[in-house]
């Protein structure tokens, strides 16, 4: 029972929403190159945060910032988007995004972490499905629609869980930089990753298998991401807006009105 239900929580909401493709119709399922590099991305976003300075080349980081011109941003080069994204949320962070099912429809997710807490949530066929992880390490999935919910103790959770590929979609999986691309019609900057050696190993993956982060060529800002398995691209994760987490969305409702299953 107990490996069960921790294969059930690797196979469910929140890490096939981008990392992998699932056959359920109702669900979608490199680190840094080097702290200098990271350090000259991070700097290289903040330094644009001011739309009205329509001379500068710097990447903007800011959640809705915009620019005039196009960042300054070498693909061959050695500072990277997704570094200077790493070092402002890594371990805290709030992402809102959507994908789309296999009948077409869009399916909005909200995925949020903050050290060892957790939440997701998405909404399939007007049903909203929830997941918490405490601050006591239990782990909580709640079903709106058919008022149930089901608890994994801690200690059956395991101590490493909330930090691994299950419960990181931004960062977890990430292994190293493979290439860099700008695509001047669609104005897009892609950086393509590998996957951690954990990763590939969890999912059978092939050695061509990584992460692809699409930023906005404006303002630097991540918009797209979309995984490549076995020579097959995954469903695209879009309209991605990344913002620091909020507190109140990590604290558990009340489930007297929910049956335990």
């Amino acid at each position: 029972m107990k490996t069960n239900k921790l294969l059930a929580i690797a196979a469910g909401l929140v890490l096939t929403l981008s990392f992998a493709a699932c056959a359920d119709d109702s669900s979608s399922d490199g680190q840094s190159t080097s702290r200098e590099s990271s350090s000259q991305a991070q700097t290289q976003q903040e330094n644009s945060q001011s739309s009205n300075d329509t001379d500068t080349s710097s990447a903007d980081n800011s959640d809705n910032g915009e620019q005039a011109q196009k960042i300054d941003y070498d693909p061959n080069g050695d500072v990277r988007l997704y570094d200077a994204l790493k070092d402002k949320y890594y371990g805290a962070y709030k992402l809102t995004c959507t994908t789309e099912a296999a009948d077409g429809s869009v399916i909005p997710y909200v995925f949020e972490v903050k050290g060892d807490l957790a939440y997701a949530e998405r909404t399939v066929m007007g049903m909203t499905s929830k997941r918490y992880i405490t601050d006591s390490g239990d782990l909580y999935e709640i079903n709106e629609g058919t008022t149930t919910y089901t608890k994994i103790n801690a200690d059956e959770l395991g101590n490493t869980a909330a930090h691994s590929v299950d419960f990181d979609l931004l960062f977890a999986a990430t292994g190293d930089f493979k290439s860099a691309a700008v695509d001047e019609a669609a104005g897009e900057i892609t950086e393509t990753y590998g996957f951690t050696d954990e990763y590939i190993k969890s999912r059978g993956a092939d050695g061509d298998a990584g992460m692809n982060y699409v930023f906005d060529a404006k303002t630097g800002n991540l918009i797209k991401m979309y995984s490549t398995l076995s020579g097959e691209t995954a469903q695209t994760v879009s309209d991605i807006v990344v913002s620091e987490p909020v507190d109140d969305d990590f604290v558990l409702p009340d489930l007297s009105a929910y049956s335990l299953s």
